[in-house]
């Protein structure tokens, strides 16, 4: 039997320092994927690119996968959040909104 790997942070901050210790652990993830490749991705890289211990690491996140997890949830919750922006704007008829969420789509997906 499979075991199940947690994709769920250990604890959702509520001060503003804590949320900010999250966000920068999530931006030091992104920087450690983007310069070690995913197979060379740690937790302890992660750690030591965010200027923290990996004990501190470990109060947020149980492990990369939810690291991982986290950091495309944030992006896909930004996403929507740009899509909701466009489609709500009145001065734009269908055509260039489609167009605008379109160009989003692409320039999400095309980013390194």
């Amino acid at each position: 039997m499979a075991s199940r790997v947690a994709l769920t942070s250990r604890k959702e901050p509520k001060q503003g320092r804590s949320r900010q210790m999250r966000d920068d652990i999530l931006t030091a993830s992104i920087r450690v994927l983007r310069k070690e490749g995913p197979l060379r991705f740690t937790t302890w890289r992660v750690a030591e690119a965010a200027g923290i211990s990996v004990g501190s690491l470990y109060q947020y996140f149980p492990n990369k996968h939810a690291l991982v997890f986290a950091i495309h949830s944030r992006t896909v919750e930004l996403a929507w959040i740009e899509v909701q922006r466009i489609l709500d704007h009145d001065r734009w008829v269908a055509r260039e909104k489609i167009r605008r969420v379109a160009q989003l789509f692409f320039s999400l997906n095309l980013m390194k």
